[in-house]
């Protein structure tokens, strides 16, 4: 046979060129499986027929042959391996065969040729053979294998000349290898002429041979569903094509029987038609129903294998593929089994653990290698579907040997231990948890048997009893506890033993080795003992001595406590949730003349003052949201109905299990707040002291005005003028009244009351006040464009920027500027608009040491008996009272600003 082009033929460098024994394999595994099959099955058929058969590649080298052939040339199988066509042909026929090939594959695209030409045997000797050329070609018409049937001819040849045209028919159909053959003649017209038919059709399809040659048609005993393939087939032959298919006969008996027909054209160059078919028909019934059975139990073990849960796989030891994999693997990798044969060795790579990678490598060299037949185990990660590694305990045989005896495919099983892998470790890591539970533990740890015996002791039991791990497992229970102690622990270990409990807790007193005693809590739970070994308990002990010590002492601590909080002048109370007494102290009678026990289950908020109970009720609704400390003051009534002043801290408690509610302390101030109205009162009186001397001069002013004014009415009664004087009498009169009034209404004691008022008009009052007070060089400026309400209180107001003006007298000796000034300001961190009042001063300014202690009450640089140091205090204290804000600015020679923040009324 002759493939390629000539050119490509007449190189000796590419055609004599050998190729390896494991090159031709490794060419031939590249078959595909069904050209394997098929190749196995003609080799077989044309072995028992005498008829060579090859395939050939495309560079013409012998890539499979059958035995038939290897016998008519006389070489062995590793001989025969290194051959090309050209190199078994005779020299001068060689060129007949690629003209042959020339044009009937290349010219007139032909998929098949014969021809005659001389063969070359081992021992030198030629044969005549006619040879069969077939190709192969893929999806796109590219020659892929050419298909060879050689048969020795050489007797034929000796008797050519005496042969008749129905000798040289029955030799082409003979080449064919049939049950039974036939000629058709092709005529002008295309119709078909049945020239002849071998003796054997009447045995397969039950008719005579004149019943066949007077039938209308051959179709008339084809199977109906087969009449359509079979016209199609003939269409391709008259095109000049040989065709191979299958198709069933129905006999004359009405039995259906498979055939394999090989139908052969011979095409007239001169008529360019076919003129001529020659056909051989093969019965395979007996092959079809083979066929079916084994396609019956090749589906009976793969749903057997399918129903398996287990991985099972066969895979090529060459390639690395995967060639066959059950549903259960198809299924944990997430893939087709096509996409598993595509992936070659790449899949080890891609799904092994990288850990995992060399193990899967030495696993593939170990069968590579492998002579006899082994059973390999081993243990890997892989990637399933969802990308997830999971161990897999894998056990592979050997499935097929090549001819050499290497192993060609290997059958492997794989089972999924990952939870099995799993639970080893968890158990492995819960026995280490507990040996190093057991060593570590701060408590003592212990194992006995029944009887008391130590079987196994740690460092903390051992540390206890002073004695040393040795020491302790040659002693027993008893030998370490309290004579008095030791029935309590056999009832222990009786209880246990007869199913009454499964833990028991008991307190037992113990000995320890240097004689001291201590107490010990015994936790004891039953163990599985061993087939026919004594019971066994697991004891842990706990040293509750210092426990006992520190309960008893808690016990006189929790005594004493009582005693304090119920002889403590202060009201200790837990209010629940809903703002019910829980429990109150019996100094509650003390402050407010009811029993305790007649407040329990009452509402904390009975008796609280109208004006102070939303404060109340919303400090309490916020230590419950998530405030944790509170303090405020309000006002309650006692029994008698006395009106009562208390300072409260709130405590929230409700997740200590011990209290669950807020534990109210509630101190009586009623003295203490009359002390602060009075002390309040005082420097009232004490910034009206420093008013006095200007005033008293205004006072003089204003007297003498009138004076004057009276004692000209009386000199000089003129009548003319006497309106005007007494114009200027009532003008002093009135001035004078409104200096009294300020100071009347800034001196008197008044109720403390928060109300929307004018922030600036209490500034202008005291500056207008303090303008007939004040020395005249000390000029008073107001800057108070911007004004705003507020809620507060404006007699606080009245005494704090009072205060304020005083002081910046005192700092302006020789006379100054006092500047009242108000501008609108925004909170950055709150965003939340605020009134700023600026007093300012041109005064000495404030040294750094004052003015860490300037709001101290009663702190004062004033010499004695000229200010009691509470003014700074106390503007300090109407500040906090307003919620607001107080900086102060200061440097020294050059003057101080005092600013005060309140926030505006929404």
């Amino acid at each position: 046979m002759k493939r390629g082009n000539t050119s490509r033929q007449s190189a000796p460098a590419k055609t004599t060129k050998r190729r390896s024994p494991k090159r031709a394999r490794s060419s031939r595994s590249k078959l595909p499986k069904r050209f394997l099959k098929e190749i196995e099955f003609l080799s077989r058929f044309f072995d028992d027929a005498g008829l060579g058969f090859c395939v050939e590649s495309v560079e013409n080298k012998l890539l499979a042959y059958n035995d038939a052939l290897r016998n008519m040339l006389g070489y062995s199988k590793r001989e025969l391996r290194h051959f090309t066509t050209k190199d078994l042909a005779h020299p001068d026929d060689y060129e007949r065969e690629v003209e042959a090939y020339r044009v009937n594959i290349i010219n007139q695209k032909r998929s098949c040729y014969r021809v005659e030409k001389r063969v070359k045997r081992k021992d030198g000797s030629y044969f005549w053979a006619s040879v069969t050329a077939s190709l192969v070609r893929d999806a796109k018409g590219r020659i892929q294998y050419g298909v060879g049937v050689i048969e020795d001819i050489s007797a034929r040849k000796a008797f050519e000349e005496r042969l008749q045209e129905s000798e040289e028919r029955f030799r082409i159909v003979s080449e064919m290898v049939s049950d039974y053959a036939y000629s058709y003649r092709v005529k002008d017209d295309g119709t078909l002429e049945r020239e002849w038919i071998t003796d054997a059709a009447t045995r397969i399809t039950g008719y005579s041979f004149e019943d066949l040659l007077h039938k209308p048609s051959w179709l008339t005993v084809v199977h109906p569903d087969d009449v359509e393939l079979t016209n199609a087939k003939l269409r391709e032959v008259l095109n000049g094509n040989p065709v191979e298919y299958e198709l069933r006969l129905i006999t004359k008996s009405g039995e259906l029987r498979w055939v394999r027909d090989y139908a052969f054209p011979i095409w007239d160059i001169e008529k360019r038609r076919v003129v001529q078919i020659y056909g051989a028909v093969k019965d395979v019934t007996e092959q079809k129903l083979y066929e079916a059975r084994l396609r019956d139990s090749q589906a009976f073990i793969q749903r057997i294998l399918d129903l398996s849960p287990h991985l099972i796989y066969v895979w090529d030891v060459k390639t690395g593929a995967i060639l066959f994999a059950n549903r259960a693997c198809l299924a944990f990798y997430g893939l087709t089994a096509d996409e598993l044969r595509e992936k070659g060795e790449r899949f080890f790579e891609e799904r092994a653990h990288p850990d995992d990678l060399q193990e899967c490598a030495t696993r593939l060299n170990v069968w590579r290698d492998a002579k006899a037949d082994i059973i390999v185990e081993s243990e890997i990660r892989a990637q399933n579907a969802n990308g997830d590694y999971r161990w897999l305990q894998t056990r592979e045989t050997v499935f097929k040997r090549d001819g050499d005896g290497s192993v060609a495919l290997v059958l492997g099983m794989s089972v999924d231990v990952t939870e099995q892998k799993e639970a080893q470790e968890r158990i492995a890591k819960s026995e280490m948890r507990f040996r190093q539970l057991f060593e570590l533990a701060p408590i003592g740890v212990a194992i006995v048997e029944y009887g008391g015996k130590f079987l196994e002791v740690n460092p903390a039991l051992c540390k206890l009893f002073g004695y040393s791990r040795d020491e302790l497992l040659s002693m027993k229970v008893a030998d370490v506890s309290h004579p008095d102690d030791m029935p309590k622990n056999l009832l222990a270990y009786s209880d246990l033993m007869s199913g009454k409990t499964d833990y028991v807790v008991l307190d037992k007193r113990y000995k320890t080795k240097d004689g001291r005693e201590v107490v010990g809590e015994l936790h004891l739970r039953l163990l599985d003992a061993p087939e026919g070994k004594p019971p066994r308990f697991i004891g842990q002990l706990l040293d509750i001595t210092e426990y006992q010590n520190a309960r008893r002492l808690l016990e006189e601590s929790e005594r004493r406590f009582r005693l304090l909080i119920q002889n403590s002048s202060d009201i200790t109370a837990i209010v629940d949730e809903r703002g019910k007494i829980a429990y109150i102290s019996p100094s509650v009678e003390k402050s407010l003349g009811f029993p305790p026990e007649s407040l329990i289950g009452k509402d904390a908020f009975l008796g609280v003052c109208s004006e102070d109970l939303p404060k109340c009720r919303a400090a309490f609704e916020a230590i419950l949201r998530d405030a944790s400390e509170l303090r405020f003051e309000c006002r309650r009534y006692h029994r008698n109905g006395d009106l009562k002043h208390f300072e409260v801290i709130l405590n929230r408690q409700l997740d200590e299990p011990t209290i669950r509610g807020v534990i109210v302390n509630a101190r009586d101030i009623t003295e203490r707040k009359q002390m602060e109205q009075q002390l309040l009162q005082s420097q009232k009186m004490e910034a009206i002291g420093a008013l006095a001397g200007g005033m008293a001069h205004d006072f003089n002013n204003i007297m003498a005005s009138i004076l004057v004014a009276t004692q000209l009415v009386k000199q000089k009664p003129n009548e003319e003028r006497l309106a005007e004087r007494m114009d200027m009498i009532e003008r002093a009169v009135k001035r004078g009244k409104s200096i009294v009034e300020k100071l009347l209404y800034f001196a008197r004691e008044k109720k403390s009351e928060m109300q929307l008022i004018d922030c600036v008009l209490a500034v202008e009052q005291v500056a207008e006040m303090i303008e007939h007070s004040f020395p005249k060089d000390i000029i008073i400026e107001r800057r108070l464009d911007a004004r705003a309400n507020i809620i507060g209180d404006l007699d606080q107001l009245y005494q704090a920027f009072l205060n304020l003006a005083i002081n910046a007298r005192d700092a302006m000796p020789k006379g100054g500027t006092l500047t009242f000034a108000s501008e609108i300001w925004r909170d950055d961190a709150t965003d939340h608009p605020f009134i700023a009042i600026h007093v300012s001063d041109t005064g000495t300014g404030i040294r750094e040491d004052v003015m860490k202690r300037m709001f101290e009450p009663f702190f004062t640089t004033k010499e004695a008996g000229k200010g009691t140091g509470l003014g700074l205090a106390i503007v300090h204290g109407v500040i906090k009272a307003h919620k607001g804000k107080l900086d102060v600015k200061t440097k020294l020679g050059e003057g101080t600003t005092f600013s005060l923040f309140f926030p505006i009324a929404p």
